[in-house]
């Protein structure tokens, strides 16, 4: 009877160091898993953050207003404030000669957030008369190439147009500049009578520009341009986020850059925006 009993307690102990080991074992691989997933997580955090560029401050950004706006610069020193800058002597000297002539100061305040790429982002700006409130505008896109933060042409145009609506360049309206080749307009009517001039382009320039830019056929760009509040009310009847597509008004080409971004062909969808016009 005493060797049975023995027997029996051998048995029970053996069982419950099994049953120990056991436990110890589960809890050590979930530790581990936990470890391994934790790792995981964090190395995918990391590659994105490494693939966003860090946003812009608004003291970086003022720093390129003043400088575009500074007339005592000249046109050759300032082509890196602006995207496409070896273009964009005009829009260069257009908002520099706005902002003179009228008085007005830009500043780029806070808000800055992330624009439709990692390598964009949206600024707000202002811009101050002499003796008046500074007029807040929102969601200007600026770009960072080359190393640097420089404001899209988009943007200047838009800046021109609020401070100086009645000077807006040629540029910014898709309109072509004059050849100073051509031949003399007097010598040609006098063989030829003067072909029939079509009428200026209604609506807001700044959006018709974005979407030639894009591709988008002129009488498609013409027609949303014509009637911004339409244009966006019909681009949220199609699906396009509000944020989207209230950038049409203050940011038409921060609004091509986040259709792109979410997979959307302008090309294709203008055509059916201004259907539902």
């Amino acid at each position: 009877m005493i060797s049975h009993r023995r027997s029996l307690t051998r048995t029970r102990s053996l069982a419950a160091a099994v049953a120990v080991t056991a436990v110890l074992g589960v809890t050590a691989c979930s530790s581990d898993d936990e470890g391994e997933d934790s790792a995981t997580t964090t190395a995918a955090a990391t590659t994105t953050t490494a693939a966003q560029t860090a946003l812009p401050t608004v003291e970086e950004l003022g720093a390129t207003l003043g400088r575009i706006t500074d007339t005592a610069v000249a046109t050759a020193d300032k082509l890196d404030t602006v995207d496409g800058g070896d273009q964009s002597a005009e829009l260069i000297d257009a908002l520099a000669g706005a902002a003179q002539s009228t008085g007005t100061v830009l500043a780029a305040v806070d808000p800055v957030t992330a624009g439709a790429t990692a390598e964009s982002a949206l600024a707000t700006v202002t811009t101050a008369l002499p003796d008046q409130e500074p007029v807040v505008v929102e969601n200007l896109e600026f770009v960072h190439r080359d190393g640097v933060w420089k404001i899209s042409r988009a943007a200047v145009c838009d800046l021109v147009g609020r401070i100086t609506p009645d000077q807006i360049p040629p540029v910014c309206t898709g309109d072509a500049a004059a050849d100073p080749n051509a031949e003399d307009p007097a010598a040609a009517a006098a063989v030829d009578p003067a072909p029939e001039v079509a009428a200026a382009p209604v609506g807001d320039p700044a959006i018709r520009d974005a979407l030639l830019n894009a591709g988008v056929d002129q009488a498609t760009a013409d027609k949303l341009a014509e009637n911004p509040d339409a244009t966006v009310a019909a681009a949220v009847n199609m699906g396009i986020p509000q944020a989207t597509a209230d950038q049409f008004r203050s940011n038409p080409q921060g609004a091509i850059d986040s259709l792109r971004a979410a997979g959307i062909d302008p090309v294709t969808a203008a055509p059916q925006l201004a259907a539902q016009l």
